[in-house]
């Protein structure tokens, strides 16, 4: 026969004292986005999304969703991640994302920062689809680093 089992709930107090966490507690970061996650009740936005990040991280999480048609949330940040990762973790890919930190860029103007051969430059530049705008000027093309590529300021 089975014992019965019986539910306890604990119920913690400081004596009306604050507790005081160290300075190097590794759980400050993920209690402090767990309290920005549930501070708002009511997100604006139906993901929820706008708790998180900031709203220009989000026009350009939008833009990334409009730009390659996917309309659930929840697969577009899979593939946002996925493209992000496969670009941030190539070094030529961040070499020339780094290059174009300081302003906009030609084609020639970027194989002569980064030295990187023009058949080369041309995948990575395709490869690096949301991450760098192409502007034209006159007859020249420029790449631009969309709002999504300015990430790279953080490395």
């Amino acid at each position: 026969m089975a014992a019965d089992k019986k539910k306890v709930k604990l119920k913690v107090t400081s004596g009306g004292k604050k507790a005081i966490r160290p300075k190097d507690d590794p759980t400050a970061a993920a209690r402090g986005l767990i309290k920005k996650l549930y501070s708002d009740p009511i997100p604006e936005r139906a993901d929820g999304l706008d708790r998180i990040y900031s709203k220009e991280v989000l026009e350009g999480y939008d833009a990334f969703m409009e730009r390659f048609g996917i309309e659930d949330p929840n697969v577009a940040i899979r593939e946002f991640h996925r493209r992000y990762a496969d670009i941030i973790n190539n070094p030529t890919r961040r070499e020339i994302l780094k290059a174009l930190m300081d302003g906009d860029r030609t084609f020639d103007e970027l194989h002569e920062i980064t030295g990187i051969d023009q058949d080369e430059l041309k995948h990575q530049i395709v490869m690096l689809d949301f991450c760098v705008d192409e502007l034209k000027r006159g007859d020249e093309i420029y790449y631009h680093l969309s709002k999504i590529g300015r990430i790279i300021e953080n490395f």
